[in-house]
C-alpha cells in the first residue's frame, strides 16, 4: 500500500471518519487536490466496503474552460466507474450583492451538495481540503483575531462533511499525482490576488514558509493542541459544575447563574455553545453584547440572535438561564440565508426554508390554474425565460430593489411601508433569477400581499410559469 493512502487511511481512522457501508458524495473540482481525493478514495472504496460518487458545481465563470473542467471529470468518473452528478450555477448573472463570491461560492456548493446528497442517499460528502488549506484558514483567523475555538482550524469532521486529506500538504499531493501518472486541470482564478484564499496561499505563506519551513506541521499542531485544551477545559468545568446543558427537542438551556461571576469561564462556556449549536462564527462583539445584555435588570429578554439560533435569558426556577433554541427559528437580526433551487419542468420539488418557517412546492402551471389561485397570498406566479435553468430564495439584502409598474422600488421602503418589524423583515423569503428580484414572497410569511416584478408578471402570452406554493 502507498504511504500516501495508508496516512489517509490512518486518518480516517483515528478521526472516524469512515465506516463499513458508508455511500460517499465526493465534491471534486478539476484540480490537483480533487484528483488526488479521487483517486485514493476509489483505491479504498473494496478495501473499507464504502460506495462512491462524485458532485461538481460548475460556476460558469471561465467560460470554455469551465466547461472543459466539467467534461475532464465525467471522463475521469467514467474512468474509475463512479457516477457523476453535475450541478450549473451562473455566477456572473446570478451575483448576490451581499456577498463575496467566494461566500457565495461556498454557500451555493455546500447547499447544492447536501441537496444532492440527500436526493441520491449519500450518507456523507467529502471534501478535499489539504493540511495546506487548514494552514491558510488558521493564518486568516489569526490575523482577523480569533480565540481558541478558532484556532482549532478546519474540522476533519462537521455534520455529514468530511475531509479525508486533511493529513496531506500540497507537496504530498503534487508528488502522489506525478508518481501515479495523474492528470488535473489548474483554475486561473486560483493566481488571482484579488481573492483573500489566494493573497494568503500565493502571496504571505510563501514568505513564512522561506523563513519558517516548518510551518505547516507547526499549526497543525497548534490546532490539535488547541482542541485537546478545548476538551480539557469542557471536562474540568463539568467537573467542578456539574451539568450545566440541558437538551431537548427544541434546542439547549444553559444554567447560566452557576457560571456568572467569573466572566472568562462565561465567555468560554457561551462561546462553546453557540460553535456546537449554531455554527463556527462567534466574536468577541457578540460576547461582549450578550454579556452585557445578560447583566442588565431585565430577567427576559432577547440576548443575541441569527439565521441560526436565537439566544433569550430566561429567570428559571433556580436562577438566570439563556436558551439557544433550535436552528429555523426566525430571526431578528439580518443573518444572510439563501437557497439555490435547480429548475426541473416534469416534477413537483419541495424545499423547505426554516428561517422563514415554511415549506414550499416549486412547479409548473398552465394559464388556468393561474387564473383560479392568483390572489391566493400562498401562491406566487412568475413568468421565466426558456434560457433560466437556476433561480435562488433568500432573504433581504443591503440596497435590494424590485423593478415595480411605477419604476424600481426598495425592498427596504416595501418592509416600512407595511410597518414590519425587524424579525418579520428578514424572513420574508425572495425569489431571485440573475441579478434580478422576481418576487417579494410577503404574503407567505406576513399576510401582506405578495409582490411580482413587472419583467415576471403573468399575461396571456406566456410560455412558462413557475409556481411556488406555500404548502
Amino acid at each position: 500500500m502507498h504511504d500516501i493512502i495508508k496516512k489517509v487511511m490512518d486518518f480516517a481512522e483515528g478521526e472516524h471518519l469512515l465506516v463499513s457501508g458508508d455511500r460517499i458524495l465526493l465534491s471534486c473540482s478539476a484540480g490537483k487536490d480533487s484528483m488526488a481525493m479521487l483517486h485514493i478514495m476509489a483505491g479504498l472504496r473494496d478495501i473499507l466496503d464504502i460506495e462512491l460518487g462524485i458532485f461538481h458545481l460548475n460556476h460558469l465563470m471561465r467560460g470554455e474552460a469551465s466547461d472543459l473542467d466539467e467534461k475532464f471529470l465525467g471522463e475521469r468518473a467514467r474512468f474509475y466507474n463512479i457516477p457523476c452528478i453535475t450541478e450549473r450555477f451562473d455566477f456572473k448573472n446570478r451575483r448576490d450583492t451581499g456577498a463575496s463570491f467566494e461566500e457565495q461560492a461556498r454557500t451555493v456548493r455546500y447547499a447544492l451538495a447536501r441537496e444532492t446528497a440527500g436526493r441520491c442517499h449519500y450518507t456523507k460528502i467529502a471534501t478535499a481540503h489539504s493540511k495546506n488549506d487548514n494552514a491558510e484558514t488558521l493564518m486568516m483567523r489569526i490575523l482577523s483575531g480569533t480565540g481558541i475555538h478558532g484556532l482549532q482550524g478546519i474540522h476533519a469532521s462537521r455534520d455529514m462533511i468530511i475531509r479525508p486529506l486533511l493529513a496531506l500538504s500540497s507537496e504530498d499531493i503534487v508528488h502522489y499525482l506525478e508518481e501515479n501518472g495523474l492528470p488535473w486541470r489548474d483554475d486561473d482564478s486560483n493566481t488571482d490576488n484579488g481573492y483573500l484564499r489566494n493573497h494568503m496561499r500565493n502571496v504571505i505563506l510563501p514568505v513564512i514558509r522561506e523563513r519558517y519551513p516548518s510551518f505547516l506541521d507547526s499549526l497543525h499542531a497548534m490546532s490539535r493542541l488547541a482542541g485537546e485544551q478545548i476538551r480539557l477545559t469542557d471536562r474540568l468545568i463539568d467537573e467542578k459544575y456539574g451539568q450545566l446543558i440541558e437538551r431537548d427537542d427544541e434546542g439547549v438551556t444553559l444554567s447560566a447563574y452557576k457560571i456568572d461571576g467569573d466572566r472568562v469561564l462565561f465567555n468560554h462556556v457561551l462561546s462553546s455553545l453557540i460553535r456546537l449549536h449554531a455554527g463556527p462564527y462567534v466574536n468577541s462583539g457578540m460576547l461582549n453584547e450578550i454579556w452585557k445584555k445578560y447583566n442588565t435588570g431585565k430577567s427576559h429578554m432577547i440576548l443575541h440572535e441569527t439565521g441560526d439560533v436565537r439566544m433569550r435569558k430566561l429567570p428559571g426556577v433556580a436562577g438566570k438561564l439563556i436558551r439557544l433554541e433550535k436552528a429555523g427559528q426566525p430571526s431578528y437580526l439580518s443573518q444572510e440565508w439563501i437557497y439555490p433551487v435547480q429548475i426541473d419542468e416534469t416534477n413537483i420539488r419541495t424545499l423547505k426554508i426554516p428561517e422563514a418557517g415554511i415549506e414550499v412546492e416549486i412547479f409548473f402551471s398552465d394559464f388556468n390554474y393561474f387564473t383560479k389561485n392568483r390572489l391566493d397570498k400562498n401562491h406566487i406566479f412568475v413568468t421565466i425565460s426558456s434560457d433560466d435553468t437556476t433561480f435562488y430564495i433568500r432573504n433581504r439584502r443591503k440596497g435590494d430593489r424590485i423593478h415595480l409598474g411605477s419604476g424600481t422600488k426598495k425592498i427596504k421602503e416595501l418592509f416600512i411601508e407595511k410597518k414590519l418589524d425587524n424579525e418579520s423583515k428578514n424572513c420574508v423569503p425572495l425569489l431571485i433569477f440573475g441579478a434580478h428580484i422576481a418576487a417579494v414572497m410577503t404574503g407567505f410569511t406576513t399576510g401582506f400581499q405578495n409582490r411580482v416584478s413587472i419583467d415576471h408578471m403573468i399575461n396571456n402570452g406566456s410560455n412558462k410559469i413557475l409556481v411556488i406554493r406555500k404548502m
